[in-house]
């Protein structure tokens, strides 16, 4: 165990099956001597069962809808493990990475709960697992989830295909915890806390949210449960999101060494029992933040030591205890009422959001406007007589002895005090009918492999591109995830540059070697649009291949 103030690991999360036993020498050796006590690695590919590791070996085929794990990948992990062992390193392992395996995401797009892991194989998978490295001494923890934003609701994920896998890994009595690694919004956070199975919270406080907000996500956290949580995945270094309600760290606004060290404080402060960091070139091993692309372990060696990563290991191995909280005033940073227009007697009901970086110890105070009080944060008041009431929260902070108001919320009771009559429901937009347009720019030959692509626009933005690879010989269509020909006319999906947006490229790539068909093939594609409407016919195709002069 290293001297910081809590442990501290590493993403990784690709490296099983992406990453040569010299590489993991090599970072494992950086770990160990720059002062991480864990790494954090995913068993699965991110991409998919059909992804094999650096010696061929996929980990696992699904048969008759339930997983069938290669002994062979396994051995590989098993050496993984050997030198995390070797080198005084712990493993977080995740089980199979939620969002990739729940949902079907090949139509470019999530389809939940859809993908190979169901409550009904979860169990046998667990087994599996823990027959092949469950008895190994570097796995510290297994870790289900795995950053599951394709339930954008929160309460569709499925808590039984959890506690099913949970108790196939613990089928012979194992003992090793199981966490449960988080989508990143407040209300996933949250997901499954007083699950029986889960007893660590790996929360993901998200790569948009500066260190303010990770704070009031934690505090939150934190009221609500007893169990360890740990800062699982803080803003990763450099990474430049592309998501779209991420303006804070778009393309041009990467994460900073300052936003590092800033998180790094911030947890600690809030009380977390454990830090996990994560770079932008590390945890795909160095295919990049949009999960292509890439060096690949070059990316992973330059990344070994960033700035950020520098700051925070000195700061964590040199403070023992967390800085201590400056006392400060509370933050109002959010207030409503609802409804603000109505009849007598009008029922409102108060709402106030605030933060206090010392803890707790505050109370609100609501004027209504009408000569009453109310204590909370959230409350119902009825306004009995008609006019026009101006109401406002206080917040008051008792270690500071500080009040801090918000903004005030305008109250109008009865017909004469309306402001302005109801307006006029807004008519229904137009149906979307024009048909998005793609096409074939272009097949780069590379030996046998080749990169296909080409660009797609739409009026109101691009959704999807896909692509179909037709043997012209056998008269079979490629099935990318299999990585079969089939007989039915698959789909596969292309990536897009730019997703949602009126023009994008676009582009497939093809390994005749591993496809191994007559050579002669034609490739198709098709887009749609954000209103799932489908490029018109014909669509447009191309011939290629190393048999096609």
């Amino acid at each position: 165990m290293s001297d910081n103030a809590v442990p501290l690991a590493d993403t990784a999360w690709a490296l099983p099956s992406l990453a040569t036993l010299a590489q993991v020498d090599e970072y494992f050796d950086f770990l160990a001597s720059a002062g991480y006590d864990q790494v954090w690695l995913s068993y699965f590919s991110l991409g998919g069962l059909d992804i094999p590791n650096t010696n061929g070996d996929v980990a696992a085929r699904l048969r008759n809808g339930q997983f069938d794990l290669s002994e062979a990948y396994a051995n590989q992990v098993r050496a993984i493990l050997d030198r995390a062992e070797q080198r005084g390193l712990g493993v977080g392992m995740v089980a199979m990475w939620g969002v990739s395996y729940l949902n079907d995401l090949t139509s470019g797009a999530c389809v939940v709960n859809e993908g190979p892991l169901r409550a009904s194989n979860a169990e046998g998978l667990g087994v599996q697992l823990d027959e092949l490295i469950g008895d190994h001494p570097a796995i510290e923890m297994w870790i289900l989830g795995g950053d599951n934003w394709c339930d954008f609701t929160q309460d569709q994920e499925d808590p039984q295909v959890w506690a099913n896998l949970s108790a196939g890994l613990r089928h012979d009595g194992s003992t090793i915890p199981v966490a449960y690694h988080t989508p990143g919004t407040r209300r996933g956070q949250q997901k499954f806390i007083n699950e029986p199975w889960l007893e660590i919270v790996a929360a993901q406080t998200g790569h948009c949210v500066p260190t303010t907000y990770m704070r009031l996500e934690l505090e939150a956290l934190l009221k609500l449960t007893d169990k360890p949580v740990i800062a699982a995945e803080l803003r990763y270094e450099a990474i430049a999101p592309t998501f779209t309600d991420c303006p804070a760290h778009g393309p041009d606004d990467p994460v900073l060494p300052d936003d590092v060290i800033d998180d790094v404080r911030g947890a600690l402060q809030m009380g977390v029992d454990g830090i996990v960091y994560g770079h932008s070139e590390r945890w795909q091993w160095g295919l990049g933040s949009d999960g292509s692309g890439g060096l690949g372990w070059p990316s992973v060696k330059s990344s070994l030591g960033a700035p950020g990563e520098r700051m925070m290991l000195e700061y964590l191995a040199n403070t023992p205890t967390p800085d201590p909280l400056v006392p400060q005033p509370p933050d109002i940073y959010g207030e409503s009422a609802r409804p603000t227009v109505g009849q007598a007697p009008l029922e409102v009901a108060f709402e106030v959001y605030s933060s206090d970086i010392n803890g707790d110890a505050r109370y609100v105070r609501w004027t209504h406007g009408d000569g009453t009080v109310s204590f909370g944060t959230h409350l119902f008041h009825t306004y009995e007589n008609d006019g026009v009431y101006e109401a406002y929260p206080e917040v008051f902070e008792r270690e500071t002895n500080v009040v801090v108001r918000g903004e005030s919320i305008t109250i109008f009771v009865g017909d004469e005090n309306n402001p302005e009559p109801e307006p006029e429901p807004e008519p229904e937009p137009e149906p979307d009918t024009v048909k998005p347009e793609s096409s074939i720019g272009r097949v780069v030959i590379d030996g046998k492999k080749f990169q296909i692509s080409g660009t797609a626009t739409d009026d109101v933005g691009v959704r999807a591109v896909r692509v179909r690879i037709r043997d012209n010989e056998t008269r079979k269509f490629w099935h990318n995830k299999q990585r079969e020909w089939v007989d039915g006319r698959k789909w596969n999906s292309a990536k897009l540059d730019s997703r949602k947006a009126t023009s994008t490229l676009w582009s497939f790539p093809f390994s005749h070697r591993v496809a191994r068909g007559s050579g002669d093939y034609t490739v198709i594609v098709s887009a749609v649009d954000l209103s799932k409407n489908f490029a018109a016919k014909p669509w447009d195709s191309m011939n290629f291949g190393p048999a096609v002069p």
